[in-house]
């Protein structure tokens, strides 16, 4: 038998599999109800995947009106399932008669051929069905502020960002709106991050997860979320400047890896600062980590209330950092246009006020610049970059906040400068 001739089995047989998959579900949750007082178990759904795959194998032939006529009559099973169900115990619940129409439709859209998607849905829609209690808690546990929070940052990001134009403007076309936007939502997404990770995860793991998943993406945007968290967070900021430690941390690992994949040479010279600066980031984390415990132990989470863990909204402080971050792009922009090669290092000075992996991926692709002048040119960057941290905690953060991370970048700073110090001895 041919490969063509055993295609209807197959089909048929991933058929029979959606409905018993998702049947076995169904059959599990209810397992200790009464023999017969089930109304739909595991042979019932894996005939209705197969009358789906029949479905869709006549349909190729008959047209599609064969497999909309073996829905309706699935879907008024269906209703009328439910209807003698809440007649017979008052249950209102439709999750099984849904489930019923989709083993149906992912049947018909296995015998139809596309048998790998309509596995793939299969399994996914057993894991749903099989997430009701955990689902059910997040309802419990999200408070509506922070449900306002997330659909105001799903709104300018869905509906906002896709229709802003992704192009150059400007001299240069330096000024991109859709990128410009995308860090608005980037630090607004962080600060709200932050907020879920720190309640989920607890005070102790979460600000490193939020510092680990920021510094991947933005430490400049991370340190600005974090601040903002600062002036909601009580009596300590210990928890915020260990996410900014972590981001830091991840910062210095990628440039190096950035540096590596365009440039191996100069990332063997790098790592030396950047791995010893990384180490200093990591030791400040986990001791800004342990103060905060110590903190907790110490009485100190009574000063905090349910209007500390409200959750962030800071589009309007997103707009401003786009804004401000313009600004520095151009700055750079003329600076690269009036001073020309020579302006290298001010370039790089200009750059690391907002940005180091631009001015990391620009130096190692230069092949008319000495290899010292790459390595001082990325690490001007790099420090310029740390230093403005501590701006932004000072301007944006409390005291306390900023007093920490001041401590922090200048252990990691001092740390940078012997690591590179070792490399030219």
């Amino acid at each position: 038998m041919d490969a063509a001739s055993l295609d209807p089995f197959l089909r048929l047989g991933a058929s029979l599999l959606i409905g018993f998959l998702i049947g076995f579900e169904r059959g599990w949750r209810k397992r200790d109800d009464p023999e017969g007082s089930r109304p739909a178990g595991l042979r019932t759904f894996a005939l209705i995947g197969l009358v789906g795959g029949v479905a869709g194998l006549l349909g190729e032939t008959l047209g599609a009106l064969v497999i909309a006529a073996g829905f309706l009559a699935v879907a008024g099973l269906a209703v009328a399932t439910y209807f003698a169900s809440v007649r017979a115990d008052g249950h209102i619940g439709a999750t099984t008669e849904f489930a019923t129409l989709v083993a149906y439709g992912l049947g018909a859209l296995a015998g139809h051929g596309q048998i790998v998607l309509a596995l793939a849905a299969a399994l996914v829609t057993v894991a749903l069905l099989d997430t009701k209690a955990p689902l059910h808690g997040l309802l419990q546990r999200i408070h509506h502020d922070e449900l306002r929070s997330g659909l105001k940052l799903l709104l300018v990001s869905a509906v906002l960002l896709p229709i802003l134009p992704n192009q150059g403007y400007g001299p240069g076309g330096i000024l991109n709106p859709h990128k410009l936007w995308w860090i608005v939502v980037l630090v607004a997404g962080l600060s709200l991050a932050g907020h879920f990770a720190q309640r989920f995860a607890g005070p102790r793991a979460g600000p490193i997860l939020t510092g680990l998943m920021g510094g991947l993406v933005s430490s400049t945007a991370l340190t600005v979320s974090a601040s903002r968290q600062s002036t909601r967070a009580g009596e300590t900021a210990a928890p915020q400047a260990a996410c900014v430690a972590a981001a830091q941390a991840v910062m210095g690992v990628r440039i190096v890896i950035i540096a590596g994949v365009l440039n191996p040479p100069l990332a063997l010279t790098l790592l030396a600062p950047m791995g010893a600066a990384a180490a200093a980031a990591i030791l400040g984390a986990y001791a800004l980590t342990r103060a905060a415990g110590a903190h907790r132990r110490g009485g100190g989470e009574a000063a905090v209330d349910r209007d500390a863990e409200k959750a962030p909204d800071d589009l309007g402080l997103a707009m401003v950092f786009a804004g401000i971050l313009s600004a520095v792009m151009l700055l750079a922009y003329y600076a690269r246009v009036w001073l020309g090669a020579s302006g290298l290092y001010a370039t790089a000075a200009l750059t690391g006020l907002v940005d180091v992996d631009a001015i990391t991926v620009t130096a190692a692709t230069l092949t008319d610049v000495p290899a010292g002048a790459i390595v001082g040119t990325i690490l001007i960057a790099t420090a310029v970059n740390t230093l403005v941290k501590v701006g932004i905690a000072a301007s944006m953060g409390t005291r306390a906040f900023a007093g920490r991370v001041a401590i922090l970048i200048a252990a990691v700073l001092a740390a940078g400068a012997a690591g590179y110090a070792a490399t030219i001895l």
